[in-house]
């Protein structure tokens, strides 16, 4: 537990006689806070207090005209510095006004009062106060009023006692027409408190009370954690959509930064193809150069070969020209010949030297033919060589056009691709927009979550130690469950060993029956203690060591714990007790039954002899040998 806190105060001070006095609320005031008033009228009627307030006192018998009252109410919340009208008797009024947290509520346990005390002296002196529970971490509270114009607050507190409050009606008018209302507190754990008189400046007629405000119980407990834990619902109510928001813009950003990056690989690809096909155009030019370069001196071979031709065809042509002028006088010679020769006939002799002139001219023609023939071979020799070179240019030149052809495309592809990474760089600067964007936007939300996170492990925090005594109430749990298994497991073993006797052994069939009526009880005490623990472990889970619960907890635990101990102390008192009830079964009887039996009954039975009761063997032997 721990000790009702006073979270505000507020006095209030009517000068003037009123039969309605409106009364100050406190400036913070929580709900389901403890609002204790104490006022005093300088007249003497009834005190009227509003509907939600109760009056736990009100008394006029000091020897002066006034009345003094004590209330208290359960406030809402929205009371702070507003107030609140009590009605009396024409005349002043002062009072006091508490605001208290982590008090008891009213409907389980409202404060308490001492019997009243009255005197007229300068020590007003409440009563003693045993209030209801015994020890408890209280909240004293010293309260009394007077008649008269003393100081207000009175000038020293109240021995053990702090913070003295003091209210008063002024001094207008004669001493009579005024009064005073004074308290002080002290928080103590204790059975009873009696708190010393109060010396004030002038003496007169007083009233004195002592109050004890308990401390919040476990059913307050209860509801501050609810409260927490309500709290603790909304936030995550409230974190859930701002974290699937979250998710929704980091999906959407992991899919802008994909097609980014499906883009970046794209043009990466595309760069890679640009430069490859760069190197293989340039390698491809240097190829062609190469070829330009061999083909050059093999083309200026063959141009010098074709100036070495020339000439030689101009020969050639030359010659044809002659043999073609010989030839055209050498019909008109045949002619002639033929003529000659047809006169020869008849003129053998005559014509006889005409004769040798035309072979002459026949040697003369056949030397010009076969100087003709070897122009033409040589002509014939130089085409050749002119058409080797030919060919072997040709595909050279046939290598160089494909090539270029090749090159061609390679470069519309270049261009086509600096296009399109021309494009894509365009595609990619909206997206590197959108995705900067989408960052700008869940920048602010990532704090917002991160706010709500920080919360959430903060009450984290706060519940930690409730899961911890939970699972100490796991662990205790635990170790009564394997007091358990051994138990029955012990019970079970006699259980089968009467099943083994049967009905020779009647004294074992009571073991049997005594071993299931125990077992039956074990059981149901396991039941009620499961229970027991499980309603622990729902309590446990309300707990927060900031509310200072954990001790109680604590105690909670060990007042359950301490009888399951005992129910495990009374179950091995029962098994103890089973045992020797087998050990003491006649060695006689054991004997006859082991002899009737089977083997593996007879070892069962040995071994189940030889741990129970040793003498019985001795019995069993001196049977064997008889």
């Amino acid at each position: 537990m721990a000790f009702p806190v006073v979270e505000s105060t507020a006095t209030t001070n009517r000068t003037a006689a009123e039969t309605t006095s409106p009364i100050l609320h406190p400036a913070t005031v929580s709900a389901n806070a403890l609002l204790v008033a104490i006022v005093r009228a300088t007249v003497v009627g009834a005190i009227g207090w509003p509907a939600d307030w109760t009056e736990l006192i009100e008394n006029s018998a000091d020897a002066s005209d006034d009345v003094t009252a004590v209330a208290y109410k359960v406030a809402v919340g929205s009371e702070d510095g507003t107030t609140f009208d009590v009605t009396h008797g024409s005349g002043k009024m002062a009072a006091i006004v508490y605001s208290i947290t982590g008090a008891e509520a009213p409907a389980t346990q409202a404060p308490q009062l001492s019997a009243v005390a009255t005197g007229t002296s300068t020590a007003p002196d409440p009563a003693s106060l045993s209030p209801t529970g015994g020890a408890k971490d209280y909240l004293w509270l010293w309260l009394g009023g007077w008649e008269g114009e003393q100081t207000s607050p009175p000038a020293s507190s109240p021995t053990n006692y702090t913070t003295p409050l003091g209210a008063n009606t002024g001094t207008g008018g004669v001493v009579a027409t005024n009064c005073r209302v004074g308290s002080a507190r002290r928080t103590l754990n204790a059975v009873s408190e009696n708190p010393p008189s109060w010396t004030i400046s002038v003496s007169d007629d007083w009233t004195a009370w002592t109050m004890a405000v308990h401390p919040a119980g476990l059913t307050a407990v209860f509801d501050t954690i609810r409260s927490i834990w309500h709290v603790r619902t909304a936030l995550a109510d409230t974190l859930r959509p701002i974290y699937n928001v979250r998710a929704a813009l980091a999906d959407t950003l992991r899919s802008v930064w994909h097609v980014r990056a499906v883009l970046g690989d794209t043009v990466r690809a595309i760069w890679h193809t640009r430069t490859a096909l760069a190197d293989t155009s340039r390698s491809i030019w240097n190829v062609s150069v190469a070829l330009g370069d061999t083909v050059r001196p093999i083309w200026n071979v063959r141009a010098a070969l074709g100036d070495t031709v020339r000439p030689i065809w101009n020969v050639r042509f030359a010659l044809g020209d002659t043999l073609r002028s010989i030839w055209n006088v050498t019909t008109p010679v045949a002619d002639t010949v033929r003529a000659i020769w047809n006169v020869t006939t008849a003129r053998g002799d005559t014509v006889r030297p005409i004769w040798h002139v035309r072979a002459a001219l026949g040697d003369t023609i056949r030397s010009v033919w076969h100087v003709r023939a070897a122009v033409s071979d040589t002509v014939r020799a130089v085409w050749r060589v002119t058409t080797a070179l030919g060919d072997t240019i040709r595909p050279i030149w046939r290598v160089r056009f494909a090539l270029g052809d090749t090159l061609r495309p390679g470069w519309n592809v270049r261009a086509a691709l600096a296009d399109t990474v021309r494009a894509v760089w365009h595609v990619r600067v909206p997206v590197a927009d959108t995705a900067r964007l989408v960052w700008h936007v869940t920048t602010p939300l990532g704090d917002t979550v991160r706010a709500i996170w920080h919360v959430r492990f903060a009450l984290s925090d706060t519940l930690r130690p409730v899961w911890n005594v939970r699972f100490a109430l796991g662990d205790t749990t635990r170790a009564v469950w394997r007091v358990r298994v051994p138990i029955a497991d012990t019970l079970r073993a006699i259980w089968h060993v009467t099943t083994r006797l049967g009905d020779p052994l009647q004294l074992p069939w009571r073991v049997r029956a005594l071993a299931g009526d125990t077992l039956s009880p074990v059981w149901n005490v396991r039941a009620n203690a499961f229970d027991t623990l499980r309603a622990v472990w729902h309590v446990t889970t309300f707990f927060s060591d900031t509310l200072q619960a954990r001790w109680a907890v604590r105690f909670l635990v060990g007042d359950i714990v301490r009888p399951v101990w005992g129910v495990r102390a009374a179950l091995w008192d029962t098994v103890r007790a089973v045992w020797k009830v087998i050990a003491n079964v006649p060695g006689a009887i054991l004997t006859r039954h082991y002899l009737t039996t089977n083997v593996r009954t007879r070892q069962f039975l040995t071994a189940l002899v030889t741990v129970a009761y040793r003498p019985t063997l001795t019995v069993r032997t001196a049977h064997r040998g008889e």
